[in-house]
Formats: structure tokens, C-alpha cells, sequence
């Protein structure tokens, strides 16, 4: 470690009474010492004040380093060059991830697309978790239910501990309790009602399944993602094809 000559006793340069002078320059940021010790460069941590820590230890803050003044530019430049590195890295990661969900057709900014992009499901269950999430909230009273026994348990004259049980308990509660909407009663008004994926899967499905009502739209959903997953030729669809599929999903 490479520390400048005007560092104190506790090897960092106090400027709340240090005096730098024209020599010197305080450059601000974080995890600035490695770079210095890559291209090195004389530092030291730059301390403006304390503050208390957890067991009520006193413990000093940094805002980044002081180094001599001809260092600077080397500094800063290399500090660029990480940056830059850094947002062309971010914006291939990005790239990535929208690829990922554009692929799958999952909407970003829900838990379903960190769950796909981060490799903890397949792009498959993740269509089926979002189908699911949608039909909830589009074609069941989930969402006033789930208002309803909020509200019920603000009103209720119970302890906060009894309260913040039944809060942990909401969303499950109010699956159980919402209402569906009538499922239609053609293939026609079924199909044209949901948004299921691969629409020529769903199409060749109905044709082997009676009676819609008897089909309710997550377990159709999931049959069509088990046939796509499965790569069954449609000519070939039967009842029989389709129950194996749904078990190997």
C-alpha cells in the first residue's frame, strides 16, 4: 500500500483540519484505492467525519481518496475507462435480457421475468406463471375480493399481531374466495376470450377436447405449453397425447 507522505497516524488524511494545499486533490468516489494501487499511484483515504455504527462504535467516513495533483488526470482517466466498460457491459446485459422476454413474451418488471431472466424457470413456465397471473387479475373479482378483506382487517377490532397474521394470509385467502367469470361455451368465444400462447397449438387443442366449460383456461394453458414442450406433431393430437404431455411438464 502506497500511502502519501501528509496521511496521518491512522493512514488517511483528515479534512476537516488537514490542509492539502496545491500539491494535493481530493478525487471523490467509491473502491477508489484498488485502481490507485493498479496504476501506482500515492493515496490516501480521504476522512470527513464519523458516524455510529451498529453497538454504538464510532466509525470514520471516506469520500474517496487525496492524491498529488499530477496523478489526477491518470486517475481519472482510468476511472472513465471503467465507466465506460461498466455501461457497455450493462447495455449487453440488458440486450440479453430483453431477448430472453421478447422471446418468451413475458412482460418485464414482474417477478415472472427476474424468475426467467435470473434461470429459475424456463421460458415455458414462465408463460404459464404470467397466464396465470393475468387470468386472476382479468377474469376473476380477485382484485376487489383482496380490496374487500383488506379493508375488513384495517376494521377489525383485533391486536396488531392478529392483524399482521391475516395480512400474510391475503393473497392466498382471496385466491380461494374470488369468483371466475363464466367460461364460454363455444371453442370459438373460449379462444377469442383468453390470450393463450401459441394460438395454432390452442386451435389444434380444442379440436380434440368437447365441451369448453369442462376445460378451465389454466389447464388448457398448460396444455398447450406441455404439447409445445413436447414438439408433438398437431395432426397427430389425441386425448391420450395430451394427458402425457401434461405429465412430463
Amino acid at each position: 500500500m502506497t500511502l502519501l507522505s501528509i496521511a496521518n497516524d491512522y493512514g488517511n488524511v483528515d479534512l476537516r483540519s488537514a490542509k492539502l494545499g496545491k500539491r494535493y486533490v481530493v478525487v471523490e468516489g467509491k473502491r477508489l484505492q484498488p485502481i490507485c494501487r493498479k496504476l501506482g499511484i500515492a493515496w490516501a483515504p480521504a476522512m470527513t467525519g464519523f458516524s455510529w455504527g451498529r453497538g454504538g462504535w464510532c466509525i470514520p467516513t471516506f469520500c474517496g481518496v487525496v492524491i498529488a495533483k499530477v496523478s489526477e488526470p491518470k486517475l481519472l482517466a482510468e476511472i472513465d475507462s471503467l465507466r465506460q466498460r461498466r455501461e457497455k457491459r450493462n447495455a449487453r446485459q440488458q440486450e440479453r435480457r430483453k431477448k430472453i422476454l421478447d422471446e418468451a413474451g413475458i412482460v418485464d418488471g414482474t417477478r415472472t421475468a427476474e424468475w426467467l431472466t435470473k434461470g429459475e424457470v424456463d421460458s415455458l413456465h414462465a408463460q404459464l406463471i404470467q397466464f396465470k397471473a393475468a387470468y386472476r387479475h382479468e377474469h376473476t373479482d380477485y382484485d376487489a375480493t383482496i380490496e374487500a378483506m383488506a379493508d375488513e382487517i384495517r376494521n377489525a377490532n383485533s391486536s396488531h399481531r392478529n392483524r399482521q397474521c391475516e395480512f400474510s394470509n391475503l393473497r392466498e385467502d382471496a385466491r380461494e374466495c374470488c369468483h371466475e367469470d363464466p367460461i364460454p361455451g363455444t371453442w370459438e368465444a373460449y379462444l377469442d376470450k383468453y390470450d393463450f400462447p401459441f394460438p395454432e397449438i390452442a386451435l389444434a387443442l380444442s379440436k380434440v377436447l368437447r365441451n369448453p366449460k369442462q376445460a378451465h383456461p389454466t389447464w388448457f394453458c398448460k396444455a398447450v405449453l406441455a404439447i409445445k414442450a413436447a414438439n408433438i406433431e398437431l395432426d397427430n393430437l389425441n386425448y391420450g397425447i395430451v394427458r402425457a404431455c401434461i405429465g412430463n411438464f
